[in-house]
């Protein structure tokens, strides 16, 4: 029984030592990924940026698919291509069919929230998030959706600024048309896994009597566009609004 207890104890400390440690990681964690990531971005530079740090809100770039699906659940949509990459989209917030059904919107007050992810080989490599209901879930560190632009360049500095699109290494910013808030980020393994994401695509469900959107249906992009898209073209979303007499 002593030794029983002596084991007990001693796991105990373990334990206790090992949640500190962790804990005391992930609180300097955010501070210290946007260093490395600052100071990656600056040209000729040799330092780089750990593989923990590659991330929006709990995903990872290089996480498996499985391990992203029992975290998050599976996709609202997967798109085979460009090339050999597969995309998939989930549509935030999750419960946003429920809330259509409940409260139909005119179409064109629908906001439409998305995580895209793009696999290669199974393997995360690129993680994007977009709209207002990404901001609190998928940032990097304290950068989200809707900072201002102001907040990004105290954060990174703006030397590495380009109209709407906005680069620093593995992590990139699209701004709205004004160039003053952050409309969607990304994160990626490179700039050519990035060319892979595609646009995310929806088909809305009218109601017949007063023209409100109650439904939608996420489905593939359109021919045209699965191909590869270079930087300045980052892929948005397509809301498709079916004619009168298909609602």
């Amino acid at each position: 029984m002593r030794r029983l207890g002596v084991a007990i104890r001693f796991c105990v400390v373990l334990i206790a030592a090992l949640v500190s440690k962790q804990a005391s990681a992930q609180s300097e964690n955010a501070v210290d990924c946007v260093e490395q990531l600052r100071a990656s971005a600056v040209p000729g530079a040799t330092t780089t940026v750990k593989q923990g740090c590659l991330r929006l809100g709990q995903v990872v770039i290089g996480m498996s698919r499985d391990d992203v699906e029992r975290m998050i659940g599976p996709a609202d949509l997967n798109v085979s291509g460009p090339t050999s990459c597969m995309n998939a989209v989930y549509v935030l917030p999750r419960n946003l069919t429920r809330e259509l059904a409940a409260h139909p919107v005119e179409p064109t007050a629908l906001d439409i929230s998305t995580l895209r992810l793009v696999y290669r080989g199974d393997r995360v490599a690129v993680v994007e998030a977009d709209g207002r209901a990404a901001r609190s879930h998928f940032g990097f560190g304290s950068l989200q959706v809707g900072d201002t632009a102001k907040t990004v360049e105290q954060l990174l500095g703006s030397d590495h600024a380009s109209d709407q699109v906005w680069s620093y290494g593995h992590l990139l910013l699209l701004f709205d048309d004004d160039v003053s808030t952050v409309s969607a980020i990304a994160i990626t393994e490179g700039e050519d896994a990035f060319g892979c994401l595609l646009p995310a695509t929806f088909l809305l469900s009218l109601d017949a009597a007063t023209g409100a959107a109650r439904g939608f249906t996420v489905i593939r992009p359109p021919e045209d566009e699965v191909r590869l898209h270079g930087l300045p073209n980052w892929p948005g979303t397509i809301v498709r609004i079916p004619p009168r007499n298909a609602r």
